[in-house]
This record gives C-alpha cells, structure tokens and sequence, in this order.
C-alpha cells in the first residue's frame, strides 16, 4: 500500500466473522487493527496475520458494550498514527431467549455493541475520513484554478469532486432480522434494525465525500454463536438458510469495494426479504406456533 501507516480495523476480530474479514483483508494487503474483547486473542490472530500475509497487524482489547471504548479505541488509532482506511463494524452476538428471560446486563451488552459501538466508532472514524476527504477536495480545486480553471467553474468543481469509497469505507454488519422482528431474538432483531437503517443514513450523509458506506444482510452465518448440532447445520446449509464464513466474507467485501449501499448475499435471503415486506405480523404468531417450530425454538427457551 502506498501508506504503510494506513489500515483496515476490524471489531469482533478474534473470532468467527471478524477473523475472517482480517484474513480476508490482509490477503489484500491492508494493515490489520484487530480489535475484540478477548486480549490474548487479539494478539495470536495480530501474530498470526504478520507471519500469513507478511502485513502489519496490532491487537486492541475493547469491551465495546461500554460507550467508552469506542473513544479509546478512536484515541488509540491517533495515538499511534495509524490511519484506519476501511471501518468493519462487526462486533456482535446473538442470544436466543423471551425477553423475560433475557437479564438486564445482556440486554445492555447487545444493545451496547450492535447500537452504541456502531455509532460511535462511525461517528469518530467518519468524520476522521471526511475531514482527510475536504482536504483532498480543497487541494485539488486549488490545483485546477492554479492550472487555469476559474473559481467556481464547473471544471474547478469537478476537479474537487471524489470517487466513491476514495477516501474511505465503512462496513456495516447487520442481518436478515432487520427485515422481519421474530418471538426469542427480539433485542437482537431490533438492534440490527437500527444498524440497517443507521447504515442507510450515513450513507447518503458522506458519499458526496469519497467516503462509501456498505450494510450487509445475511441469512444465519455458520460460526460459534449459532449452537446448532453438526447434523442440523448441515441440514442448514443444504436447505441453503445458513452461509460459511468464507462465503458471506468475500461477498461482503466485494460489496465494499464496489461501494454498494446494502447487500442481501444469498439468493434464498433476497427471496426471504421480499417475503417478509409483505407479510402480516399475524403470520409471524401463526409461524411461530408451528407444532415443531413451536417446540424446537419458540417452547426451547
């Protein structure tokens, strides 16, 4: 890269999609900042990154369900002057419960992390990127008038105007449960509904800045926070409800490169999109009261 201070931070890096999001990224040659909640984690994946992909990578223990980590975090990067190029807002976890059987500490920890640290981190990192983007623009304006073009012009205007995702990109974990709020992961479903939509906004707010924003939406990802029996997971992925890792990475990150908005990464879950906009909640009672969806997952818990 030609800034060798410049890196892609990852949260949730230590484990499941988060490590492979570093993999995936350190395969492309970028800086890893490996930011989790388990610190002897953190530091064999950021060793493990160096001698794979011969890239730099550091790790950052952060606990984000407390609102401030993602300001130590944000400090952190400054502190040491590493640039953070690529935001992947992936820290996250999943708690299938009725609500009244859900604590209040895990309720705030869900929240924490899917609501707080995504807003907060995108908030600091976004405007970080915006500021370096009106430099950018600024510089470039001068150089055309300095060449020629007249202040205000249309081709002073245009020498200032920035390519998408140049001066950044964000990327934005969210679910397939933000489109349909479903009985046992109500906290979990409502969260990733505020970060689909929180995606969305920030989009727009900043991609007349160079700056993309990418909101991905899969169906279930097989990593450890489903607890599923090998047999149901296989079932799973041959029904095609469920996706590696691997897969939903790859398909993620080319959305981000591409600087798409919101990205759906399985056929069955563009299927199950539309499906679930037009659907009565009433359906999702009557779903949910299926004799064996009734007492596999909504009697389970």
């Amino acid at each position: 890269m030609e800034n060798q201070k410049s890196y892609a931070l990852v949260t949730g890096a230590s484990s499941g999609m988060g490590l492979e999001y570093a993999r995936q990224m350190a395969a492309k040659g970028y800086n890893i900042l490996v930011v989790s909640n388990r610190d002897e984690d953190n530091v064999k994946v950021a060793e493990s990154l160096k001698a794979e992909f011969g890239v730099d990578a550091q790790p950052f223990y952060a606990d984000l369900s407390k609102t401030e980590a993602s300001q130590a975090v944000f400090d952190w990067t400054v502190e040491k002057g590493y640039r953070v190029d690529v935001l992947i807002s992936n820290a996250g976890l999943l708690v299938f419960n009725k609500l009244e059987n859900i604590p209040a500490a895990k309720m705030d920890l869900i929240i924490g992390v899917h609501c707080l640290a995504t807003a907060h981190l995108c908030r600091l990192f976004g405007s970080q990127m915006k500021e370096r983007a009106v430099a950018l623009s600024r510089q470039r304006t001068e150089e055309a008038i300095a060449a020629g073009a007249k202040p205000g012009s249309r081709k002073a205007k245009r020498a200032g105007k920035l390519r998408k995702g140049e001066c950044g990109r964000i990327l934005i974990m969210s679910s397939l449960a933000a489109y349909l709020p479903y009985p046992t992961i109500s906290i979990y479903s409502a969260t990733k509904a505020f970060s689909k939509a929180f995606g969305t906004a920030i989009w727009v707010e900043l991609r007349d800045w160079g700056i993309s924003v990418t909101t991905v939406c899969p169906s279930a990802v097989d990593t450890p926070l489903i607890g599923l029996k090998p047999s149901l997971r296989k079932l799973a992925h041959n029904l095609g409800v469920m996706i590696y890792p691997q897969t939903l990475v790859k398909k993620a990150l080319r959305a981000m490169f591409h600087g798409r908005r919101i990205v759906v990464p399985t056929l069955l879950a563009k299927i199950a999109v539309g499906f679930c906009s037009i659907l009565p909640m009433h359906c999702v009672s009557w779903i949910a009261h299926i004799p064996v969806i009734k007492k596999n997952v909504y009697d389970a818990v």
